[in-house]
């Protein structure tokens, strides 16, 4: 097998290497690991890039050529019948930057990665084991004091695991951005150990002195702040050995403190037990299966902890910023090498309709009055009815939302969302799914025309657009985390600097102390109301446009209520009150009206789509210049790659596309920022004003617009980092 593995050839030299991997028969306890993801050590691999014995250990006198790692994340490839893994398993093995490698798993760690950790997130268990290690080793209760010297990598990890089993934490570090992190992540103080008076208090604090510290920062300094936070009879684990030799600490600044406070001292180096064992918790795999769990539990918080994926080509490049730029250190900085050697094909295993259960939580702020999604009357197209006229809500299906989960080879899964319930669940799982099965997840083309053209026996719009929309984003999604970007660089990358969001909802009041600059109402009154229906919908809107002043935008959403009568003499009638744009006002599939509407209100800014299915409508609007903005919703029309064909008709014919509620998913999110003809993104409020918006829909992962901006999140994929506990199966919901 032909494999690429990353190379130092001298002091800041680094190469890619090119080499064969021997085929022949395993032995009992090999494996052969196709690698997703290995992790970059900023300690020894640095002093190798660096030359420089001083930053680290291990360095020889002829360090050169070295092939660096510290910890890879792939899947198994090859197994002997004693390797401890099966093939297709995800395992997170102590091996280096190369696309593929063989082992003897007796000597280096191969432990199988959780289903519901993510494989760039299970690199940082690696991390996380080290500090493991010592806390296995170390005698403390939960409820007691404990304190981490040095807030880097490892520290971040440990401060967080001490938290996972019950112990109170301070977090020390010189650095103001690592206390804030470690603040955000729990622990219950984090002070400098340069101001005396901050240590005192935290001495005092936890009542004379922590039972446990844990010493990260591998630096004599660290060992004696770990001394002074130290209470009686406590205990001292170096996970950092003193490194550096320069230093003007004493023997007797270390001695004095042991001997005082009857301290115990001890080592916390991972190398001084077992890589297994036969009991639960006296090896290096059984600490590192014990972080993986906390990972996965939510109890370490890892995604926090990178900032950074990489090519191989860019390895380089980040020794060089780790070494040369230590005010990018300061925080969460590590760098992952992603996927070494590349990826040709990545198969698709299972595609799966979930039902996400969101757990309740409390309003963080009381409500000033309900929503007006609760109380506000909207024209739509049953207002003709009086029995069901005074809400949507009592004519609109109360079916739940589908998301769709598609699991690849290695383990990488990918989420999208749509709605409509069952009938939906049944297309997904009974037809389009798994005709997918074994198809390579990375030829999207391919299956996006796959998916359009499967729902023609029953149509390709409607329930069976929703089905489509739904598989196409959960495809896109683990497209970006096979590959270790986020959707909107596959698309090209920003296309813009932030998003201007406007806002969809009747309490303007709220939306305009939200910061929001430009809105869009929901039209209460239609056809059936009569004259007296456009006089109401004129006091309406002219009460939103006397709230918001002259400098902010005011657009009308009519939900498809109006004919093209009652459209003409509204925008007449609204004239003066000047309407970005009047949306929707017609039944989607009357054509003919389109093209009527367009030539009797010539002057008016007309926007449709949001009920149109598959990109030919949209197609058909930009040839007959019915429309000036197109309106597709992302998690109806077909998914994503439909909106890049509705995208690319509107860039040609010189019409603009805002998506259907695009702000309040992450993935019309990814979508905005990436594509040029998409000037805007709808946010919409329903929650009662005083609520803030991270109470309404927003998910773990998703960008909040601020002051009406929005930026998308740059982790791998669409960003969403979904709890596993709250998806299951849609059938057995």
């Amino acid at each position: 097998m032909d494999i690429q593995r990353i190379v130092m050839t001298g002091p800041r030299e680094v190469d890619i290497a090119r080499e064969v991997l021997a085929e022949d028969a395993l032995s009992p306890h090999e494996v052969v690991l196709r690698t997703q993801y290995s992790l970059i050590s900023p300690g020894t691999e640095l002093a190798h890039f660096a030359g420089n014995a001083d930053l680290g250990r291990h360095i020889p006198e002829q360090p050169y050529p070295w092939f660096p790692g510290y910890a890879a994340v792939g899947v198994v490839l090859a197994a002997g019948e004693e390797a401890g893994v099966r093939v297709g398993e995800s395992v997170l093995a102590h091996t280096g930057h190369q696309s593929a490698v063989r082992f003897d798993a007796r000597g280096r760690v191969c432990v199988r990665i959780p289903d519901g950790v993510p494989p760039h997130v299970a690199t940082m268990g690696r991390l996380g084991q080290v500090s493991a290690v010592a806390l296995r080793a170390c005698a403390a209760r939960a409820g007691d004091w404990a304190a981490v010297i040095g807030l880097g990598l490892v520290g971040a990890c440990a401060a967080q695991l001490l938290r996972a089993v019950g112990l109170r934490v301070i977090g020390v570090d010189p650095l103001p951005e690592r206390r804030a992190l470690a603040t955000r992540r729990g622990s219950a103080r984090a002070i400098d150990p340069r101001d005396a008076a901050s240590v005192d208090a935290a001495i005092e604090a936890s009542g004379g002195g922590c039972r446990l510290v844990l010493e990260c920062s591998g630096q004599a300094r660290g060992v004696e702040t770990a001394l002074a936070l130290a209470a009686r009879h406590g205990q001292v684990a170096l996970v950092g050995a003193a490194w550096r030799r320069d230093t003007e600490v004493l023997a007797t600044d270390i001695i004095r403190p042991i001997f005082d406070k009857f301290l115990t001292l001890r080592s916390g180096w991972e190398w001084q037990i077992p890589l297994y064992g036969d009991g639960a918790d006296d090896s290096v795999a059984a600490c590192t299966r014990w972080v993986l769990s906390c990972i996965e539990d939510g109890c370490l918080d890892a995604q926090a902890l990178i900032t950074d994926m990489i090519a191989p080509s860019g390895a380089a490049e980040a020794y060089r910023q780790l070494l040369d730029e230590p005010a990018g250190r300061h925080v969460e900085v590590y760098l992952i090498i992603q996927r070494t050697g590349g990826i040709t094909v990545v198969k698709i295993t299972e595609i799966r309709a979930m039902k996400l259960t969101k757990p309740p939580r409390p309003a963080s702020a009381p409500p000033r009055r309900e929503s007006w999604t609760v109380t506000a009357e909207v024209a739509n197209p049953m207002s003709r009815y009086p029995a069901v006229k005074a809400h949507r809500s009592l004519w609109t299906p109360r079916w739940s939302d589908v998301w769709c989960r598609v699991t690849l080879e290695d383990g990488t899964q990918g989420l999208g969302q749509t709605s409509h319930g069952r009938a939906v669940a049944a297309v997904i799982d009974d037809h389009l799914g798994p005709q997918l099965i074994g198809q390579d997840v990375l030829a999207g083309e391919r299956l996006a025309d796959m998916l359009f053209r499967l729902t023609k026996p029953y149509g390709s719009t409607g329930l069976a657009s929703y089905a489509t929309s739904a598989i196409d984003l959960a495809l896109w999604d683990a497209r970006g985390k096979a590959l270790g970007q986020p959707v909107y660089s596959l698309l090209g990358g920003p296309q813009k600097d932030r998003i201007f969001c406007y806002v969809t909802g009747n309490d303007v009041d709220w939306c305009k102390e939200l910061g929001f600059r430009a809105f869009k109402l929901a039209c209460p009154y239609g056809p059936s109301d009569g004259l007296e229906g456009i006089k109401k919908n004129v006091e309406f809107v002219a009460r939103a446009r006397d709230g918001i002043g002259d400098e902010c935008e005011l657009m009308l959403d009519c939900w498809m209520a109006f004919d093209v009568e009652y459209t003409v003499r509204l925008a007449e009638a609204l004239r003066p009150y000047r309407l970005a744009w009047m949306e929707e006002c017609l039944m989607p599939e009357d054509l003919d009206a389109h093209v009527a509407l367009r030539e009797r209100l010539p002057w008016q800014t007309l926007a449709t789509g949001e009920h149109w299915y598959t990109h030919v409508p949209f197609q058909w609007a930009v040839s007959h210049r019915v429309a000036d903005i197109l309106q597709p919703d992302i998690s109806w029309c077909g998914g994503l790659t439909t909106c890049q064909k509705i995208a690319a008709a509107a860039d040609a014919g010189g019409t603009r596309v805002i998506l259907h509620a695009g702000g309040i998913t992450a993935f019309g999110q990814h979508f905005s920022y990436a594509t040029p003809s998409v000037p805007w993104c709808e946010y919409f409020v329903g929650t009662a004003p005083g609520v803030p918006l991270e109470d309404g829909w927003a998910l773990p992962g998703m960008a909040l617009p601020r002051d009406g901006w929005l930026v998308p999140s740059d982790a791998p994929g669409f960003g969403l980092d979904i709890p596993r506990e709250w998806l299951t199966p849609f059938d057995a919901a």
